[in-house]
């Protein structure tokens, strides 16, 4: 049976003020999200009484379908002659589910529910996010707006960063930040994002050393870098290839490079 998915439960947003237009946006995902879980239950509990029945009026099934998983007991499990019967006679009652009424009716209200929460998110991303800021500053903002029962690819997509830049960080609704986990207190550097990297690439045209080009290859380069009080904006940015990163990075010192400033970085891509 086919599932889709908007969110991971019922959003339960912190109690931090936000913006007249965000506190609409917030009440229609809330009330929405609410919709959605509680007819995910409706239609887990409809599958499991509808299978109960169908696994009860057909004879050929030699025992009952689980409530969950729609797998048959076998009167022997051992028997592995039955593996096909087994999972022919599963695919049919589990058919047969699906084209209920009552099924489709409540399919279509969960996508029509879905499809809303899509639309929502899109608002979302044009009234709460922004390009220029961090991805952590992003999701800050979604974590205030949203609270953190989100699907991690949800807020990957809108932050314009990678699922596991998600996961490195965790919400502290007291204070209203967003804070590294443990684990992720060693990889503090700022990772930059996917479109930015497309724009800066675009501009570059290749690498700024060698001129090697093709994505695969490139990476973007801090010229100054983070831990040295860099920044994301695009006039420090540069895009060199994996080798000559590498070589940019041949220094003593977390993050250090081989040169001491913009200037010096502009004299060494020039040297052959």
């Amino acid at each position: 049976m086919e599932k889709r998915s908007g969110l991971i439960g019922e959003l339960n947003p912190p109690d931090i003020e936000v913006p007249e237009y965000q506190q609409v946006l917030r009440s229609r995902m809330v009330a929405i999200s609410k919709l959605l879980s509680e007819l995910t239950v409706i239609r887990r509990d409809f599958v499991r009484e509808k299978t109960r029945q169908l696994s009860r009026e057909n004879e050929d099934i030699p025992g009952s379908f689980s409530t969950g998983s729609l797998e048959i007991e076998v009167v022997s499990p051992h028997d592995r002659r039955r593996t096909d019967i087994d999972r022919e006679l599963k695919k049919n009652v589990s058919d047969a589910v699906e084209k209920t009424s009552e099924y489709q009716n409540i399919t279509r209200e969960i996508d029509e529910c879905i499809d809303e929460i899509d639309q929502l998110f899109e608002e979302i991303e044009r009234e709460v996010c922004n390009d220029d800021l961090t991805a952590r500053e992003n999701l800050r903002r979604l974590y205030v707006l949203l609270g953190e029962n989100v699907l991690s690819s949800r807020l990957a997509d809108l932050a314009d960063c990678s699922i596991g830049h998600v996961k490195r960080y965790e919400f502290n609704p007291e204070e209203g930040v967003t804070e590294y986990k443990e684990w992720a207190k060693e990889r503090r550097d700022e990772q930059v994002r996917p479109r930015k990297k497309k724009k800066i690439i675009k501009r570059d045209g290749g690498c700024r050393k060698c001129s090697k080009e093709g994505v695969d290859e490139l990476e973007v380069h801090h010229i100054i870098p983070v831990s040295q009080g860099g920044s994301d904006s695009e006039d420090n940015l540069a895009i060199l290839c994996v080798d000559c990163h590498k070589t940019a990075h041949d220094s003593p010192g977390n993050g250090s490079v081989c040169y001491s400033n913009k200037e010096g970085f502009l004299k060494w891509i020039r040297k052959p």
